[in-house]
């Protein structure tokens, strides 16, 4: 099955709306999006993406990863940008994707990462760094698909 727009986007964990905001500037997503509600538990967040973010398509609403608050099957796309570390219940937030979730849909985690080979100058403090970080847990730096 192909997803095809526009959609209707549940971005979990949106806080102040930076990667809403980041998702409405790019022309391909902008036109891609029917619906995007931002879910957030912190009030003093969602007052910040209110005031950030003014698209009538755009929805911001209380609710965390294991309980969201959307409808049954609304969901073409769940994206959650630099949050899920957050999440106190995987499997219960699993479950609740399941629910929201159209057939077909997808679900996309996005992280920030460091450019550790772009820059000599990067390369050269990561190696510093990774003097002192024996044992310690990095992701390592990969290369996103040519789509």
């Amino acid at each position: 099955m192909t997803l095809t727009g526009p959609f209707k986007v549940l971005e979990v964990g949106a806080g102040t709306g930076i990667f809403t905001r980041a998702l409405l500037a790019d022309e391909g997503w902008n036109a891609s999006i029917r619906r995007l509600t931002a879910v957030e538990p912190s009030k003093g967040m969602r007052d910040l993406l209110c005031q950030k973010v003014r698209d009538p398509r755009v929805d911001v609403a209380d609710g965390i990863f294991q309980s969201t608050q959307i409808a049954e099957k609304w969901a073409d796309v769940i994206l959650i940008a630099q949050a899920y570390h957050w999440c106190t219940d995987f499997n219960a937030a699993t479950v609740e994707f399941a629910r929201v979730l159209k057939p077909g849909g997808i679900v996309a985690l996005t992280w920030n990462s460091e450019d550790r080979l772009g820059a000599d100058w990067v390369s050269q403090i990561w190696k510093v760094l990774g003097n002192h970080e024996e044992g310690t847990p990095v992701r390592e730096q990969t290369v996103a698909p040519d789509f």
